[in-house]
């Protein structure tokens, strides 16, 4: 059973927002996006009785460090200061690592499994704004080494193009599943202990490949040696500069009808309790070193210290964009991440960047901000025959290299129909998105053009759902 470390001693369950299942209700659904609901909200209306007993118990038991950096970086040169944001309460603060409006800002993610990067695709990755080095890099050719040996491998090779790359490089660590790459897998199977029970005190074992056990991070030595998996990545003086952290969002519904986790709601709480007060402990030690943390679906900056989140489920629709536009305007980092999602009408249920990542990438130009990274790709994994055979992740698009320019303003709504998002850019570039039919268009300053099919059989609430955000009410934990 999940337990409530000791050292958490002050009241969480009032500053994280919970959700249990707000999605399976009507309202969650179809919630309007203009709501500031919190998941609390829609715990008080579900399950108002239980909340109050286990609100009670867990809030005498129960911490989350806070941290209060509040910055938010506005230059779209090589930064020299950051300035201070309102909005913003940021923990692991980015190094300054340069960001331009020039052209459309991209991110990497991916792996090699095969070894290392040859030269070609080192020097492709090092065009990225961010490039994050996934679990299984080199695991092909070095399966006795593990990715704490594999990973900064591949941040040294970017660092080496070009007399040092100044783009920072990610160390990739899940905080929920272990995958068996790292050397936290011995640590699992020496101590049954740190691997989450279920209700009858069995090991959860996640229904992904592999069959990978869950990190039961309420045990103090694990959550320490989790953090210093990151940490020691990080400190290393040709290691990564931050770590990409896995399943940061909230975990509170490991607590489901099915009997996929079969843990009880009060466990699934002490457990989530366990998870954000790790994810907000790394926050503030990374920051201390000069390191930052990419929290995959986190957006709870305030609670955690959040600086950097990714938004793994980003599609063409009214509701990712909404979602985005206040992500970027609270001061996040942002990496957008397209491709689960089909968003083009044509019903193809695997490429989800073909004609449909117009739309996607119309939806980001709408919503981005300062340091908002975009990328469409249907995998994590790159193939080793780049060049020869293409790769979602190393091809370099020419849309990459169209010129865009900084926004000259915020972007607007018309009322025509049900609204039409317009944004104009410096540089020449014109974007229009239709949030009733779920197309772009992107007037490019080149003057190319190119549309997105309409795909107005799509939920404009669709995608962006993954993401513990204050607004995402509706937001759930989805394997």
């Amino acid at each position: 059973m999940a337990h409530i470390p000791d050292d958490l001693t002050a009241p969480l369950l009032g500053s994280i927002p919970i959700n249990y299942n707000a999605a399976n209700s009507e309202e969650g659904r179809n919630g309007s996006d203009g709501q500031e609901n919190t998941y609390t909200k829609a715990l008080l209306k579900k399950r108002i009785a239980l909340v109050v007993i286990i609100t009670l118990s867990a809030a005498a038991a129960a911490v989350c460090v806070i941290t209060t950096n509040p910055f938010i970086f506005s230059s779209s040169k090589p930064n020299t200061s950051p300035h201070l944001h309102p909005k913003a309460t940021l923990g692991a603060l980015p190094p300054r690592f340069h960001f331009s409006w020039d052209t459309l800002p991209v991110f990497f993610h991916s792996a090699n499994a095969s070894g290392p990067w040859n030269d070609a695709a080192t020097s492709e990755i090092a065009r990225y704004g961010m490039a994050t080095f996934e679990k299984w890099q080199s695991q092909g050719t070095n399966p006795g080494m593990t990715q704490e040996e594999n990973i900064p491998v591949a941040c040294r090779q970017i660092k080496a193009v070009n007399n040092g790359s100044t783009l920072p490089t990610l160390y990739y660590l899940n905080s929920v599943l272990d995958w068996g790459t790292s050397s936290l897998h011995q640590l699992l199977i020496d101590h049954p202990d740190y691997r989450l029970k279920d209700a009858m005190g069995q090991d959860i074992i996640a229904p992904l490949p592999g069959s990978p056990w869950c990190f039961n991070l309420s045990v103090p030595a694990l959550r320490e040696a989790w953090i210093l998996d990151c940490l020691n990545t990080v400190t290393s003086s040709d290691g990564c500069d931050g770590c990409f952290v896995d399943r940061s969002n909230n975990m509170t519904e490991f607590h489901v009808t099915t009997s996929v986790w079969n843990m009880s709601l009060p466990e699934a709480m002490q457990f989530e309790i366990s998870h954000m007060h790790t994810l907000s402990e790394l926050n503030t030690r990374l920051a201390a070193i000069g390191g930052f943390a990419v929290s995959n679906n986190q957006g709870l900056s305030e609670q955690l210290g959040t600086s950097s989140i990714m938004f793994e489920d980003f599609t063409g629709s009214e509701h990712c964009i909404t979602s985005l536009r206040r992500a970027a305007s609270s001061g996040l980092v942002v990496q957008v991440h397209a491709g689960y999602i089909v968003d083009d009408g044509s019903n193809d249920t695997f490429n989800g960047c073909g004609s449909g990542d117009t739309n996607a990438m119309a939806a980001f130009l709408i919503g981005m901000g300062n340091y908002t990274y975009y990328h469409c790709a249907k995998g994590w994994t790159s193939d080793r025959r780049w060049p020869v055979q293409d790769d979602v992740w190393l091809d370099w698009r020419e849309e990459y290299d169209r010129p865009l320019g900084r926004p000259l303003g915020d972007a607007i709504k018309s009322a025509i129909g049900g609204g039409i998002w317009q944004r104009n850019f410096s540089l020449g570039t014109y974007v229009e998105f239709d949030g009733e039919m779920g197309n772009g268009t992107i007037w490019w300053g080149d003057g190319v053009v190119q549309t997105g099919l309409p795909s107005g059989d799509i939920p404009k609430k669709r995608g962006c759902r993954w993401q513990s955000l204050p607004w995402n009410i509706d937001s759930k934990f989805s394997l």
